[in-house]
């Protein structure tokens, strides 16, 4: 995915095929190449959210060491279903996540990430031309974005067709979303 940093990308693949582990390496090779500028993740649910950010949070201590989880979040804005809101990530005393609600959506975005995008999508169409982006990544599940295949924009399309993660990683990663009904505002990092 390094070799498409200049371009916007379509990544598709099985659950468990690695979509969100590359759009993190992704985000941290757009921060590299440029101390200014803003990342957009957007997911149809809260929880996916907060995982994105612990998964940034993780791979940043090696991948950006003299960054600070505070500055590396103020680079970072979030938005989720029902899309009305962006919010932003910080790290509260007692080492817990906390989203605050930002008043407008910043301009100066150079990449904007849309997870699941076979959910998003769906449910709004038009939110892919609202996003204004230097650049984007688009993330969809191959297995339940068939019916979409012509309502995804124009750009590199790249399918991933192996599973890396195994049977049990996938089971704890889908603990992250069990209790999508009852998501407060907090995570614990």
């Amino acid at each position: 995915l390094s070799r498409y940093l200049h371009e916007d990308v379509h990544l598709s693949a099985p659950a468990g095929g690695g979509k969100t582990f590359l759009a993190i390496r992704h985000t941290i090779n757009k921060l590299r190449l440029s101390s200014k500028g803003k990342i957009l993740f957007i997911s149809p649910n809260r929880p996916l959210c907060f995982h994105f950010v612990h998964w940034l949070i993780m791979h940043a201590r090696f991948s950006l060491p003299k960054v600070s989880r505070n500055k590396l979040l103020q680079r970072l804005v979030l938005m989720h279903a029902p899309y009305d809101r962006i919010t932003r990530a910080q790290i509260a005393a007692d080492s817990y996540i906390v989203l605050e609600e930002l008043k407008a959506m910043p301009d100066d975005l150079v990449l904007a990430i849309f997870d699941e995008a076979h959910a998003i999508f769906r449910t709004n169409q038009g939110i892919f031309q609202e996003v204004h982006a230097q650049r984007k990544l688009v993330l969809s599940d191959r297995s339940q974005s068939f019916l979409l295949e012509t309502k995804y924009p124009e750009m590199r399309r790249v399918h991933l067709t192996e599973v890396v993660r195994s049977t049990k990683r996938l089971v704890l990663g889908a603990n992250a979303f069990q209790q999508i009904g009852r998501a407060s505002c907090r995570e614990r990092v």
